[in-house]
């Protein structure tokens, strides 16, 4: 589907996330509000949301807990979704700790990865001693049988000793957080853990508001196409970064009707009704209010750039799973986990396509159970300390 100025909807959604991972607050809230004014302003909240979720995490939870709040209020107002996305664009904390548990949770540990220092029974009392010793993967792989088998036990646990991590309990129920049950629960974990936490801007900054200002003006025109869609963002999750880069897009814009009548704006824009439908003059009226600059094929091949053109794929090359991160981390690593993000793509090394954890996990319970029936769960007798 195509947005307001003819941006492909599922590239502009990529551009958001993208320009809220590499912290450019302008872009970000250039790309949040063409979805705004398309019509798209639910789909815009439930992206900033997964961005949160993947690529800021434990430094993020109070944006997370202000963005829950303003879904419960039943109403997306269009100045708090903008001022979300300004403060999650802004948020210096980047931490890759959840990616990190979700990945190391598949390779195999024939012993166990770290012991306690004090002795501990039960698997409570050994996740408490886990967190109090700050052994973030141990405290995370102690919990992967008992998120399976009883997950409400588990929440209890984790709120008796952060009252935070309530919000991302409930977030397990929100409907569109579905299928992100695993993700929700290693940020739980890891902000069990010593962190540092971003601070949320109280405000749009002026100068931004006054590009919105400018935008608004523009509404319709070329002029209003400001940025063009980041190449980078397209790999792996568009219709352009799973196409090869001998195929080209750019032939699309010969023919919106299609597109038109199925994008949320556009369909309101036509009344309900196809452009075929109309008459001569609704026709002629509806091409000099919506195509002020001239129609899109008429433009020049740099303005058509900006959203329309190649794709990303070699002939024959599949979705590589550490090139696809490597898009979203950057300068990110773990702030929990030593030398978290080195482990985390060593582990995906030969991995395609996307990984899907609740599937992987189910899968992969029977032989957790076994392998962690042979851990020595002993204090450990003896400890090295290293000293700078």
């Amino acid at each position: 589907m195509i947005t307001r100025h003819f941006y492909k909807q599922d590239e502009v959604l990529a551009a958001l996330v993208f320009c809220i991972c590499t912290n450019r607050p302008r872009e970000a809230v250039f790309w949040a509000q063409e979805l705004i004014d398309s019509n798209l302003i639910l789909e815009c909240f439930q992206t900033l949301v997964f961005a949160m979720m993947k690529l800021k995490s434990i430094g993020g939870l109070a944006w997370f807990e202000s963005a829950m709040a303003l879904w419960d209020s039943g109403e997306l107002d269009e100045e708090r979704v903008i001022l979300l996305t300004y403060q999650l664009a802004c948020c210096s904390v980047r931490d890759a700790t959840p990616l990190t548990l979700l990945v190391l949770s598949l390779k195999t540990y024939p012993n166990v990865p770290e012991r306690l220092r004090n002795k501990a029974v039960g698997w409570e009392a050994l996740f408490r001693g886990a967190v109090a010793e700050r052994k973030v993967l141990f405290a995370w792989l102690l919990l992967r049988v008992e998120w399976m088998d009883h997950p409400e036990a588990v929440w209890d646990l984790l709120e008796s000793l952060s009252s935070q991590v309530k919000v991302l309990r409930l977030a397990e129920k929100v409907e569109f957080l579905e299928g992100m049950e695993w993700v929700l629960r290693t940020i739980a974990v890891a902000s069990l853990f010593p962190h540092p936490k971003s601070t949320l801007r109280d405000a749009v900054a002026a100068d931004v508001q006054k590009s919105r200002g400018e935008w608004a003006a523009a509404m319709g025109r070329t002029l209003r196409r400001e940025y063009a869609i980041p190449r980078d963002c397209l790999y792996g999750i568009t219709a352009r970064g799973l196409a090869v880069n001998t195929e080209s897009t750019v032939g699309e814009l010969g023919d919106l009707l299609e597109q038109m009548e199925i994008a949320p704006y556009w369909s309101e824009a036509l009344g309900g009704r196809a452009f075929v439908d109309l008459s001569v003059q609704e026709q002629l009226e509806f091409t000099e209010l919506y195509f002020p600059d001239g129609h899109p094929v008429t433009w020049l091949t740099a303005e058509k750039e900006k959203s329309h053109g190649y794709g990303v794929l070699r002939p024959d090359e599949e979705i590589d799973a550490v090139k696809y991160w490597k898009t979203w981390i950057r300068r990110e690593k773990s702030l929990l986990i030593w030398k978290g993000i080195d482990q985390t793509f060593k582990e995906l090394e030969g991995k395609k396509g996307p990984l899907y954890y609740g599937e992987l996990y189910t899968e992969a319970l029977p032989s957790w159970r076994e392998e962690m029936s042979g851990w020595c769960l002993e204090p450990a007798k003896k400890m090295l300390v290293l000293q700078a």
